[in-house]
C-alpha cells in the first residue's frame, strides 16, 4: 500500500483514494492501487492507461515540485485523479501543450502522454501549489 494511503472501496459511487507522499520516489503500490480503482469504477479496459498517467503525473510532481505530494482519486460517474505538490507552478505553454515535443527532445513528454491517455486534463497553479486533475468518463465526449 502507498505511504499514508487510504482506499474506501464500499461501492463505486463511494470509491475514494488518498495518499500523501512525503519524500521523492516513495510510491510503492500506488500504481497498482489506482489500476484496481479504475477497474472497480468500470474502466477495466483503460486501467493500464490510468496507471501510466498517474505514474507520469507523480514523476512530474516529484521532479518539478517539493513534498508533500498528494494524490486523490474518486469516482462520481467519472474517474477523477488529482496530483498536487508545492511549486511555483508550470508555465501555461507547458500546461497546454497538445503536441509532442520534437523527436530529438530529451524531455517534455509527460503531460503530452497523459493527455493522450485520459479524457480531460486540467492544470491549475494557485499560490504555492500546482494541481493536475485528470478525468475518465464513461462517455468520453463529455468534458473532452
Amino acid at each position: 500500500m502507498a505511504p499514508d494511503s487510504h482506499i474506501t472501496p464500499r461501492s463505486p459511487h463511494r470509491l475514494r483514494y488518498r495518499a500523501e507522499i512525503t519524500s521523492r520516489g516513495a510510491t510503492p503500490g500506488m500504481r497498482s492501487e489506482i489500476h484496481d480503482i479504475a477497474i472497480q469504477a468500470g474502466f477495466a479496459d483503460r486501467a493500464a492507461d490510468v496507471a501510466v498517467a498517474l505514474t507520469e503525473l507523480v514523476a512530474n510532481a516529484q521532479e518539478h515540485g517539493d513534498p508533500p505530494f498528494h494524490v486523490e482519486a474518486w469516482w462520481d460517474g467519472r474517474l477523477v485523479i488529482e496530483v498536487s505538490n508545492h511549486t511555483t507552478g508550470i508555465g501555461d505553454v507547458v500546461a497546454r501543450r497538445d503536441r509532442p515535443p520534437a523527436s530529438d527532445a530529451v524531455r517534455g513528454r509527460g503531460l503530452w502522454l497523459v493527455r493522450n491517455l485520459v479524457d480531460v486534463v486540467d492544470v491549475r497553479n494557485g499560490g504555492e501549489r500546482t494541481i493536475v486533475r485528470v478525468e475518465l468518463s464513461p462517455e468520453p465526449h463529455i468534458g473532452a
